[in-house]
């Protein structure tokens, strides 16, 4: 199991990426650390010489695939990812969310937690929607279309009709959906 935070400051300040990368490898068991940390960052699409860089040279898009690629360099069963890509160019999202299907495809369980709900629906098998700390409803992608009639819970609905690509449509008594919350 294993997390990919949405923060840059999970990583280590005083050790060089590269350092970082070998010390998940060897945590992961893989008998080639070196390689396995050049590997990451050919994936990534990342020089070599970025082993050499402490965090605080990098930039927010480098420091994300460097986390991604720590999380996922041991092929985890399970890949809790929190917020991965807030502040990346909307190429790097495409790619970062496209590797999370594939993590998934390849057989780990993916949790992705997000507020970016149209880029989460290109890659989920379902969407568990929260509320007040807790689960309201659990849909299929398919069933956020339109207007969002499809979904299930008066909040999910607001949630969905309250995007920028549906017309930022909100709810006039956020406290009648509080009602709705199960207990």
């Amino acid at each position: 199991m294993t997390l990919l935070p949405q923060s840059g400051t999970y990583l280590d300040p005083l050790a060089r990426v590269g350092a970082q990368l070998k010390r998940a490898a060897r945590l992961a068991g893989l008998p080639d650390p070196e390689g396995a940390a050049l590997a990451v960052l050919e994936r990534r699409g990342l020089p070599p010489q970025t082993r050499r860089l402490f965090p605080h040279q990098l930039s927010g898009g480098m420091t994300r695939r460097i986390l991604f690629g720590i999380a996922t360099i041991s092929q985890p069963a399970l890949v809790f990812a929190d917020e991965p890509t807030p502040g990346l160019h909307p190429t790097s999202v495409t790619e970062v969310l496209a590797d999370i299907r594939h993590l998934a495809d390849s057989g780990s369980a993916v949790v992705l937690v997000t507020h970016d709900i149209d880029q989460a629906l290109t890659v989920a098998d379902a969407v568990v929607v929260c509320h007040a700390g807790r689960t309201i409803e659990e849909a299929t992608p398919d069933q956020f279309t339109g207007d969002g009639s499809a979904l299930g819970h008066p909040y999910s609905q607001a949630l969905w009709q309250a995007l920028p690509t549906h017309g930022f449509r909100l709810i006039h008594d956020p406290a009648a959906l509080a009602d709705e919350v199960p207990r």
